[in-house]
């Protein structure tokens, strides 16, 4: 019943009328619920009824599983500590506290794993272990070192815990210790599949608060739906207490309801009943657990089926306990008003955020509404006494809605409907406007000469005419009003010459003024008539100068910005120009000293400097000097030198190699005669040379069979099975032609091996369809696979395609991207082609010592040209048969020593911490004291732990114990002084990694300051740290700020640095808080379409199309229909109808308008639109934008853009409008419509089912 109810259109509560509350009660009540199951568990119920003539009743029923328990089975607790910017310092150490609480309480067969939670999910362990394990232990001095850094994400965080637990069966809870979410919205839609995956899993959520600002509402909420509980130390509950006491708590059984067997009913069938929230809560043996009830307050009947959670007896075993019981109907009483608004406003997010965690959390609710309802009372007071009758009327019934005994709001309320009905009954009649006062002053004198008396009064018998007593107080009067004329006219000539000034910068500013000047001057009834239109003359005519002045600032900002267009492209082509000559003239001095240094070294030796210079710099400069008809920009003189250059290169580097071989073959000469004589030098025959038999050699062969090439990146078996499958014969027969997905499917079913068309590649960036016909042309009979399939793709749709081996599949992709991406380095044994062979080796034997010895020369010393150091010297892995297979290993196992000795280097010169004071050269002038001077001495920087030197040197964080150092805050400030110009010197010498490690260590400490947290994330991403390190600093900004705008500020610095994940959901959380701050939605447009994220487009294209834009921000709801509509037509492309009908639905919806007023005239009149709202909010061109939605879209100057139409247009529109009376006020400022007609057409519920519209002519 009660999820029929909630899915109504307009809400439970849209059937009952707006009115104040006039009878509530509560009663509490203990019974007993019939169990049946493995246990006797009991049920008590605490019932707080509510009951509204006017609207359901609101009853609060508390459930409480009492009875015996029993000790549950070995339970896994995922311990989620916060580490966010905001538990720096003292707090941090309350946040250790209570881990070394909890962990002394916990059972010991219970496991537990530490975790850091902030922007993300940090494990601190690999696995769950025991309390006191080493795993534990290393894990909290992990968590003491951890910087505290980034905001408090915790719905990620909760579900990244959820995948740790998942991974095992059993009882499981979650402790978060930290002060929940700051100042970010949390998504209905997300909490709620939080908490469902926490229900699911049967999986706890509980807390223990440690910080400045605690957001207990959310983990009450969070804690309530799941079945855990809250603990917030205080004075008399310390932090190792509150761990303490948290542990049995964490491990004590629940009783999971089974929602598909809740029942809520009621005798009376008649009787509609609903609860919130809508899932019934978890049931405990320490709390309570509260929902609301919504219907009459008679006799109710309650029935549901549970799991508890399993025993030690029976660790596997979930017991089921169904429960059923009455509530027999009560009373009600006025002190639980506020069930009624709790329930309002819990209504729309199906209660999901209910904080109603035991008597406590119901206590904490009844606090905070009546608080509010104080505040309103006041806020009615203050209407009230500012003459605003009906909004006081409204904000006193606010505040007795939600407490009925508020005496004040009670006697405002009396108070202000008393006087808006005597105004209504005294119907008065508000001051004539212009147009009245031009109406009288257009009486002709022969009607203002019929309305004169025809004799004066007769004098009275005591001879008193009657005028002569009142005439002093009338002669007071018209003093008094002259006066307030004269002052008047002051001001409105001050105001006049202000404008004035004004219209020759800003005109439409100067508009507005005018225009506020001359509402203040027709409301003033305490002067003449004739200074009230004279004045308004005055002011019309500055009107009308104004608007003159506005279109010509357009006009000429239009033709500004076109004048700066051609000079930025003036300057583009100049500087385009200069940039070649300046490039050029670099390519011919690196010309220039390429061939010099080629000149200098290449008749001596080779260089490749000459083709550098003709192959590399020459074709730079043909691309930039080109032949005439290419290009022209560019003199002649450097189109010869580009033509002649390479030539000139070519034939130096010719007579140079021409030289060197004539002196190299002069030399060759010599040696070989000089060998001749050599020759004739004979030889003994000892020791003599024996070569291996034939089987040595076959056997030798073979051994070499496994190193025939060595794939560096590693062979699986199924690649392996899909390299012997390319080796196979095949008989592939396309003759008729084939498609590639047919072509697909016959290799798969040939080779047996997985076979996967590469489609994002074929079809997303080259266009192929792999279902057209005839790709695929040819048959080959008798041949491998691979050389089957080479000649197979050699030509598709005259594009080259080949295959690869790509993560066990056989891929088939276009070629050239196959080379530039699923490379494969593979090493083959060149020793004998690519080691010379010594010809002196023959004389080298006798010291080689043969060919067991493997020495340097002979057949001892490589087997002739098979190695580098013989069979016997380097065995076959090493030298012997192997030298040449492992070349590219040893080269770069060279590199790598190379890279290693300059690190090496590096991390010596690094260690040494050179100071920064020697580093800066140029300090920046005009500073006293040089900043090298104020840094950190280098021996503290230098320090093996920065963090503890940091800590003895700044004393304890504020908030703990007293400074034994005697650091007086003066002083500390004075220290933190030093470290931000360390900071600086530092960041100046490029020492980044450095900067980053004094930075965060300061930060750990408690001594964090707002500067530090920017810096450290530039200088983690100066230092090249991982970019997740880098965000998080940055975040930290979302845990510190304190209103919408500072989100929307870290939102719009994440998205210049590139991180738009973030950056959007910050976004979001924005546009959560604030729903009005169409900024948000802007920015989230463009990180969603960077993103290609169609949910994030769905949210950022609604919200924009959601709110009305001014005429200069046209473009930005534009581009967002425009996006809407292409991701809609991308989704139903690729067969996502069911998202695409959604899409199209949030859409629709965003379209939807309660209030649209428009008018349109034809003239130069110049026509005021004010609304006033029902909240008592005015929209008007002084304050276009209200918070309660409405907004004025001011399209005077439209032609000037548009065109001369003629067609003056004034436009106010609300989204969600509030219940009540839009007045809406039409007033001319200045200027003449034609005919004397306006046009005003008003629409509501635009966009839906029940649009209507009315339009009028008003005469004006």
């Amino acid at each position: 019943m009660h999820r029929c109810l909630s899915s109504h259109p307009r809400g439970f509560f849209a059937i009952y009328t707006r009115t104040a509350v006039k009878l509530l009660a509560t009663v509490a009540i203990c019974v007993t619920a019939s169990v049946s199951g493995a246990t006797d568990a009991t049920v008590t119920l605490t019932r707080t009824t509510h009951q509204d003539k006017s609207g359901p009743a609101v009853t609060a029923v508390g459930l409480q599983a009492t009875g015996t328990s029993g000790e549950t089975a070995a339970t896994r607790i995922c311990v989620l500590v916060d580490t966010s910017a905001s538990q720096s310092g003292a707090i941090q150490q309350q946040s250790l506290e209570v881990v070394r609480g909890l962990l002394s309480n916990v059972r010991p067969h219970d496991r537990v794993l530490l975790a850091a939670a902030d922007t993300t999910f940090a494990p601190l362990m690999t696995d769950y272990g025991k309390a006191q394990s080493n795993a534990v232990i290393d894990a909290q001095n992990a968590l003491a070192n951890r910087t505290p850094l980034g905001n408090t994400n915790l719905l990620d965080v909760i579900h990244s815990a959820l995948e740790s637990l998942q991974a095992e069966s059993g009882p499981a809870a979650i402790l978060y210790i930290g002060d929940g979410p700051g100042l970010t919205g949390i998504l209905p839609e997300d909490f709620a599949l939080t908490i469902a995956a926490l229900r699911d899993s049967r999986i706890s959520f509980s807390a223990v608060t440690t910080g400045m600002k605690i957001n207990w509402p959310y983990l009450a909420a969070l804690a309530a739906e799941t079945g855990g509980n809250v603990v917030q130390p205080n004075t008399s509950l310390t932090t190792t207490q509150a761990g303490e006491s948290i542990a049995p708590r964490l491990v004590a059984p629940i009783l999971w309801p089974d929602d598909q067997t809740l029942s809520v009913t009621s005798p009376k069938k008649e009787n509609a009943l609903a609860m919130l929230p809508l899932r019934m809560p978890p049931l405990r043996h320490d709390r309570e657990s509260f929902v609301l009830l919504l219907g009459q307050p008679n006799t109710r009947t309650l029935e549901f089926s549970a799991e508890m959670t399993p025993l030690s007896e029976h660790p596997e075993a979930w017991s089921n306990v169904s429960l059923h019981f009455e509530v027999p109907e009560q009373e009600p009483l006025s002190d639980n008003a506020f069930l009624e608004q709790l329930a309002r406003n819990a209504f729309d997010t199906g209660g999901i955020f209910l904080p109603l965690l035991g008597r406590e959390g119901l206590e904490f609710t009844a606090t905070a509404i009546q608080q509010e309802a104080a505040s309103l009372a006041l806020l009615s007071r203050q209407a009230e006494a500012s003459g605003s009758h009906a909004a006081a009327s409204r904000l006193a019934a606010a505040s007795l809605r939600r407490d009925p005994d508020n005496n004040e709001a009670a006697i405002i309320q009396a108070t202000a409907l008393g006087r808006k009905e005597s105004d209504e009954a005294n119907n008065v009649v508000p001051v004539a406007d212009e147009a009245d006062t031009s109406a009288v002053e257009s009486q002709t004198p022969s009607a203002l000469e019929q309305t004169k008396p025809k004799t004066l009064p007769q004098p009275a018998d005591n001879g008193f005419t009657g005028l002569e007593g009142p005439q002093e107080e009338l002669q007071e009067i018209q003093d008094r009003r002259k006066i307030r004329g004269q002052i008047l006219e002051r001001e409105t000539a001050v105001g006049l010459r202000d404008a004035r000034h004004l219209m020759g910068t800003d005109p439409e500013s100067a508009r507005i003024e005018l225009k506020n000047l001359q509402l203040r001057v027709r409301n003033s009834a305490d002067i003449e008539d004739a200074l009230r239109g004279r004045l308004n003359r005055q002011i019309e005519i500055s009107l009308r100068e104004s608007i003159v002045r506005s279109r010509e600032k357009i006009e000429r900002d239009i033709s500004k910005e076109r004048a700066e267009a051609i000079s930025r492209e003036r300057a583009r082509v100049a500087g385009e120009l200069q940039r070649r000559e300046d490039k050029f003239s670099q390519l011919s001095e690196r010309y220039r000293a390429l061939v010099e240094e080629g000149i200098r070294v290449g008749y001596q030796q080779p260089t490749p400097k000459f083709r550098e210079a003709e192959q590399d710099v020459g074709i730079e400069m043909r691309l930039d000097a080109p032949d005439l008809y290419a290009n022209q920009g560019v003199p002649i003189t450097a189109r010869t030198l580009a033509r002649q250059a390479p030539i000139v290169a070519g034939i130096l580097d010719y007579h140079t190699k021409n030289m060197r071989y004539r002196v190299e073959t002069q030399r060759a000469l010599m040696d070989s005669l000089h060998l001749s004589d050599l020759a004739g030098i004979p030889f003994p025959d000892e020791p003599p040379i024996v070569y291996p038999s034939a089987s040595k050699w076959e056997k030798i062969s073979k051994l070499r069979e496994k190193y025939e090439s060595v794939n560096l990146g590693g062979t699986s078996e199924q690649e392996a099975k899909i390299y012997d499958a390319l080796k196979e014969t095949v008989n592939l027969d396309f003759t008729g032609g084939a498609s590639l997905r047919e072509f697909e499917v016959t290799l798969q079913d040939t080779l047996g091996v997985p076979v996967k068309l590469d489609e994002r590649v074929l079809a997303g960036e080259f266009g192929f369809d792999v279902n057209e016909p005839g790709a695929i042309q040819g048959a080959y009979s008798g041949v491998s696979a691979r050389s089957a399939l080479r000649r197979l793709l050699s030509n598709v749709f005259d594009t080259p395609l080949t295959y690869v081996v790509q993560d066990e599949l056989l891929l088939i992709t276009e070629k050239q991207y196959a080379a530039d991406n699923y490379l494969s380095i593979k090493v083959y044994p060149v020793a004998d082609l690519v080691i010379p062979i010594n010809p002196n080796s023959a004389m080298g034997g006798q010291g080689g010592g043969g060919v067991g010895a493997g020495g340097g020369g002979g057949l001892g010393g490589g087997m002739g040209v098979m190695g580098g150091g013989g069979m016997g010297g380097g065995g076959m892995g090493g030298g012997g048969m192997g030298g040449g297979m492992f070349q590219v290993a040893d080269a770069q196992a060279a590199l790598s020593l190379n890279s290693g000795t300059v690190e090496a280097k590096a991390g010596k010169s690094t260690s040494k911490r050179a100071s920064p004071v020697e580093n800066l050269k140029n300090p920046p002038a005009g500073q006293t004291v040089p900043l090298e001077e104020l840094a950190l001495p280098e021996s503290l920087l230098e320090s093996n732990d920065l963090r503890k030197e940091l800590s003895e040197y700044l004393g304890p964080p504020p908030g703990t114990v007293k400074d034994t150092n005697g650091l007086s805050r003066v002083e500390i400030v004075v220290r933190l002084a030093r470290i931000r110009a360390t900071a600086a010197v530092l960041g100046r010498s490029k020492n980044f990694d450095l900067a980053a490690d004094l930075l965060s260590a300061t930060i750990s400490t408690g001594h964090a300051e707002p500067w530090m947290y920017e810096s450290l994330a530039l200088a983690l991403e100066g230092a090249g740290r991982p970019r997740a390190d880098v965000e998080r600093a940055i975040l930290s900004a979302a845990d510190f700020a304190s209103t919408p705008i500072d989100l929307l500020s870290l939102a719009s610095y994440l998205a210049r640095l590139g991180s738009k994940e973030q950056s959007l959901r910050i976004c979001k959380q924005v546009a959560i808080l604030e729903p009005e701050c169409k900024e948000a939605y802007a920015l989230g447009l463009r990180l969603a379409a960077d993103l290609d994220a169609v949910d994030a487009l769905r949210w950022t294209c609604a919200g924009i199309l959601a709110h009305e834009w001014p005429p200069l921000q046209k473009n930005v709801p534009a581009r967002a229909a425009r996006l809407a509509k292409s991701t809609i037509e991308r989704l139903v492309s690729e067969g996502k109808e069911e998202q695409a009908r959604y899409f199209q639905q949030v859409i629709d919806t965003s379209l939807i308008r309660d209030l649209d007023v428009k008018l349109t005239w034809n003239g130069d009149a110049d026509i005021d639109l004010i609304i006033e709202e029902p909240p008592g909010t005015i929209c008007s061109i002084a304050s276009p934008r209200t918070n309660s939605g409405g907004i004025l879209i001011d399209d005077n100057h439209s032609s000037v853009f548009e065109g001369n139409t003629g067609v003056r247009m004034e436009r106010y529109v609300v989204t969600n409008a509030f219940p009540g009376t839009y007045k809406v006020l039409v007033s001319r400022a200045t200027g003449k419509v034609t005919a004397g007609f306006i046009t005003a057409e008003v629409t509501s519920h635009k966009g839906t089912s029940f649009q209507e519209t009315m339009k009028r002519q008003l005469p004006l």
